[in-house]
């Protein structure tokens, strides 16, 4: 039986939740802290980071309301990294790749592109692409946005469907699939983009 990843997660943000400026500029001050300490506190828990990061800004005025969004993400700190190199875990050094999860992103459209084509011709998904699709999807997960993070989990749960459907040769189930798929790509990139 699988085991499924436990994540260290901490959301501040509440959809309906208003602060004071001073009171959110108090919370990144306390992140930048810890950033330039090498160190972030998650759920309570102390995380040593590499001193290197991806790092996204975006500030827009969109129907009369001002938003600012930003992604950062790092390594694990070296020691972490070291030991897992000399365990020959390439693996783990794979799912946090230092570009980031527009990568990872790119790979996932690579290879949907290639399941479609293969869905297309009724042709057997080669077990290497299903099972590196699912992989690059749920290394996404840590790249996903809380704000768009249940429409990708649904995605996701969409395209592994699809690929089940492939995988028995039920390819009007996987066209469906294809199709709700690049639906909800859409969607979700109509309203987040």
């Amino acid at each position: 039986m699988d085991q499924k990843k436990i994540f260290l997660e901490e959301i501040s943000k509440k959809k309906a939740e208003w602060r004071s400026g001073s009171e959110i500029a108090e919370e990144l001050t306390r992140l930048a802290g810890e950033i330039a300490a090498g160190s972030l506190l998650i759920s309570g828990e102390k995380l040593a980071v590499g001193d290197s990061f991806s790092f996204v800004m975006k500030k827009q005025l969109k129907k009369g309301m001002v938003s600012c969004e930003f992604f950062l993400q790092t390594n694990v700190a070296e020691k972490a990294e070291s030991s897992s190199l000399a365990t020959g875990d390439s693996e783990k050094l794979e799912k946090f790749p230092a570009s980031g999860g527009k990568k990872i992103k790119k790979d996932i459209s690579r290879l949907w592109k290639e399941v479609v084509k293969q869905v297309s011709g009724e042709s057997v998904l080669p077990r290497e692409l299903a099972a590196e699709l699912r992989r690059k999807c749920e290394d996404y997960n840590l790249s996903a946005h809380s704000q768009w993070f249940d429409t990708w989990r649904e995605c996701v749960d969409k395209v592994k469907a699809c690929i089940a459907a492939a995988e028995k040769g039920d390819f009007a189930a996987a066209r469906e699939k294809i199709s709700e798929v690049n639906h909800l790509t859409k969607e979700c990139h109509r309203l987040y983009k």
